[in-house]
Protein backbone atom coordinates (compact mmCIF):
# COMPACT_ATOMS: atom_id res chain seq x y z
CA UNK A 1 0.00 0.00 0.00
CA UNK A 2 1.31 3.45 -0.84
CA UNK A 3 2.41 5.83 1.89
CA UNK A 4 1.14 5.81 5.44
CA UNK A 5 -2.34 6.40 6.74
CA UNK A 6 -2.34 10.04 7.76
CA UNK A 7 -4.43 12.10 10.13
CA UNK A 8 -7.08 11.13 12.61
CA UNK A 9 -10.40 9.99 11.15
CA UNK A 10 -13.21 12.52 11.58
CA UNK A 11 -15.88 11.85 14.17
CA UNK A 12 -19.11 12.75 12.35
CA UNK A 13 -21.68 14.51 14.55
CA UNK A 14 -25.23 15.78 13.94
CA UNK A 15 -25.24 19.31 12.54
CA UNK A 16 -21.64 19.13 11.31
CA UNK A 17 -21.28 21.05 8.04
CA UNK A 18 -19.41 18.69 5.73
CA UNK A 19 -17.15 20.21 3.08
CA UNK A 20 -15.53 18.79 -0.04
CA UNK A 21 -12.11 19.03 1.65
CA UNK A 22 -13.35 16.89 4.56
CA UNK A 23 -14.94 14.29 2.27
CA UNK A 24 -11.91 14.13 -0.02
CA UNK A 25 -9.66 13.50 2.97
CA UNK A 26 -11.98 10.95 4.59
CA UNK A 27 -13.25 9.11 1.50
CA UNK A 28 -11.18 9.73 -1.62
CA UNK A 29 -7.73 9.83 -0.02
CA UNK A 30 -8.33 6.90 2.32
CA UNK A 31 -9.90 4.76 -0.44
CA UNK A 32 -6.93 5.51 -2.68
CA UNK A 33 -4.61 4.59 0.19
CA UNK A 34 -6.45 1.29 0.67
CA UNK A 35 -6.56 0.44 -3.04
CA UNK A 36 -3.64 2.42 -4.42
CA UNK A 37 -3.25 2.99 -8.12
CA UNK A 38 -2.67 -0.74 -8.66
CA UNK A 39 -5.35 -1.89 -6.24
CA UNK A 40 -9.11 -2.14 -6.36
CA UNK A 41 -9.81 1.61 -6.64
CA UNK A 42 -7.94 3.50 -9.34
CA UNK A 43 -9.48 6.95 -8.93
CA UNK A 44 -12.25 8.95 -7.28
CA UNK A 45 -14.07 12.15 -8.28
CA UNK A 46 -16.55 13.74 -5.88
CA UNK A 47 -18.47 16.90 -5.19
CA UNK A 48 -20.33 18.25 -2.16
CA UNK A 49 -23.63 19.92 -3.09
CA UNK A 50 -24.38 22.72 -0.66
CA UNK A 51 -27.04 24.89 -2.34
CA UNK A 52 -30.77 24.13 -2.29
CA UNK A 53 -32.31 22.96 -5.57
CA UNK A 54 -35.95 22.94 -6.68
CA UNK A 55 -37.65 22.02 -9.93
CA UNK A 56 -41.15 21.92 -11.37
CA UNK A 57 -39.98 20.29 -14.61
CA UNK A 58 -41.80 17.19 -15.85
CA UNK A 59 -38.67 16.16 -17.78
CA UNK A 60 -35.27 15.50 -16.18
CA UNK A 61 -33.09 18.55 -15.49
CA UNK A 62 -29.58 18.76 -14.05
CA UNK A 63 -29.41 19.18 -10.29
CA UNK A 64 -27.27 22.30 -9.83
CA UNK A 65 -23.78 21.45 -8.62
CA UNK A 66 -24.25 17.66 -8.94
CA UNK A 67 -21.72 16.94 -11.70
CA UNK A 68 -18.40 15.07 -11.65
CA UNK A 69 -15.98 14.24 -14.47
CA UNK A 70 -13.67 11.24 -14.45
CA UNK A 71 -11.09 10.22 -17.08
CA UNK A 72 -11.28 6.45 -16.93
CA UNK A 73 -8.97 3.65 -18.01
CA UNK A 74 -11.95 1.49 -19.00
CA UNK A 75 -12.73 0.08 -15.56
CA UNK A 76 -16.19 -0.15 -13.99
CA UNK A 77 -17.39 3.14 -12.49
CA UNK A 78 -19.51 3.08 -9.33
CA UNK A 79 -21.62 6.21 -8.95
CA UNK A 80 -23.49 7.22 -5.83
CA UNK A 81 -25.47 10.12 -4.45
CA UNK A 82 -26.77 10.88 -0.98
CA UNK A 83 -28.71 13.89 0.21
CA UNK A 84 -32.13 15.19 1.32
CA UNK A 85 -35.06 15.34 -1.14
CA UNK A 86 -38.78 16.05 -0.88
CA UNK A 87 -41.73 16.00 -3.31
CA UNK A 88 -44.27 18.59 -2.15
CA UNK A 89 -46.97 17.35 -4.54
CA UNK A 90 -46.87 14.90 -7.44
CA UNK A 91 -44.21 12.23 -7.75
CA UNK A 92 -40.57 13.17 -8.13
CA UNK A 93 -37.83 11.11 -9.71
CA UNK A 94 -34.04 11.14 -9.57
CA UNK A 95 -31.71 9.52 -12.07
CA UNK A 96 -28.08 9.47 -13.09
CA UNK A 97 -26.79 10.68 -16.45
CA UNK A 98 -23.56 9.62 -18.18
CA UNK A 99 -22.26 11.79 -21.02
CA UNK A 100 -25.68 13.29 -21.76
CA UNK A 101 -27.64 10.01 -21.64
CA UNK A 102 -30.18 9.58 -18.84
CA UNK A 103 -30.33 6.26 -17.05
CA UNK A 104 -33.47 4.65 -15.67
CA UNK A 105 -35.19 6.33 -12.72
CA UNK A 106 -33.10 5.50 -9.69
CA UNK A 107 -35.42 6.87 -6.98
CA UNK A 108 -39.09 7.79 -6.82
CA UNK A 109 -40.25 10.37 -4.29
CA UNK A 110 -43.91 10.33 -3.25
CA UNK A 111 -45.69 13.58 -2.35
CA UNK A 112 -46.13 14.43 1.29
CA UNK A 113 -43.07 12.56 2.50
CA UNK A 114 -40.99 13.81 5.38
CA UNK A 115 -39.26 17.10 4.57
CA UNK A 116 -35.53 16.61 4.16
CA UNK A 117 -35.78 12.82 3.94
CA UNK A 118 -32.35 11.34 3.12
CA UNK A 119 -32.10 9.65 -0.26
CA UNK A 120 -29.31 7.34 -1.39
CA UNK A 121 -28.71 6.09 -4.93
CA UNK A 122 -26.02 3.75 -6.26
CA UNK A 123 -25.41 2.40 -9.77
CA UNK A 124 -22.54 1.28 -11.96
CA UNK A 125 -21.40 2.02 -15.49
CA UNK A 126 -18.91 0.24 -17.77
CA UNK A 127 -17.58 3.09 -19.91
CA UNK A 128 -14.81 2.91 -22.50
CA UNK A 129 -11.51 4.52 -21.52
CA UNK A 130 -11.73 8.32 -21.75
CA UNK A 131 -13.31 11.35 -20.13
CA UNK A 132 -16.86 10.88 -18.83
CA UNK A 133 -19.25 13.32 -17.14
CA UNK A 134 -21.75 12.07 -14.58
CA UNK A 135 -24.74 14.09 -13.37
CA UNK A 136 -27.68 13.75 -11.01
CA UNK A 137 -30.97 14.75 -12.67
CA UNK A 138 -34.46 15.31 -11.28
CA UNK A 139 -38.06 15.75 -12.44
CA UNK A 140 -41.57 15.76 -10.97
CA UNK A 141 -45.03 14.93 -12.38
CA UNK A 142 -46.60 18.09 -10.90
CA UNK A 143 -45.84 20.54 -8.13
CA UNK A 144 -42.32 21.02 -6.80
CA UNK A 145 -39.43 18.72 -6.01
CA UNK A 146 -37.03 20.20 -3.43
CA UNK A 147 -33.53 19.13 -2.51
CA UNK A 148 -32.74 21.14 0.59
CA UNK A 149 -28.97 20.77 0.78
CA UNK A 150 -28.23 24.01 2.64
CA UNK A 151 -31.29 23.59 4.89
CA UNK A 152 -30.83 20.00 6.10
CA UNK A 153 -27.60 18.40 4.91
CA UNK A 154 -25.16 18.73 2.05
CA UNK A 155 -25.60 16.36 -0.86
CA UNK A 156 -22.71 14.22 -2.08
CA UNK A 157 -22.07 12.82 -5.57
CA UNK A 158 -19.13 10.45 -6.04
CA UNK A 159 -17.73 8.44 -8.96
CA UNK A 160 -15.19 5.68 -8.27
CA UNK A 161 -13.36 3.79 -10.98
CA UNK A 162 -12.49 0.21 -10.03
CA UNK A 163 -9.44 -1.55 -11.41
CA UNK A 164 -10.03 -3.71 -14.47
Amino acid sequence: MPGAWSGTPTTWTPGLVVTDVMLNAELRDRMLWLGGTTGLITQVASVVIGSNFTTTSATPVDVTGATVTLTTTGGTVMLWFSGPAHAVTGQGALNFNQDGVDGATAAALTAGGQLGLPVGLVTRYSPAAGSHTYKLRADITSGTLSMLFSTYANGFLCAIELAR
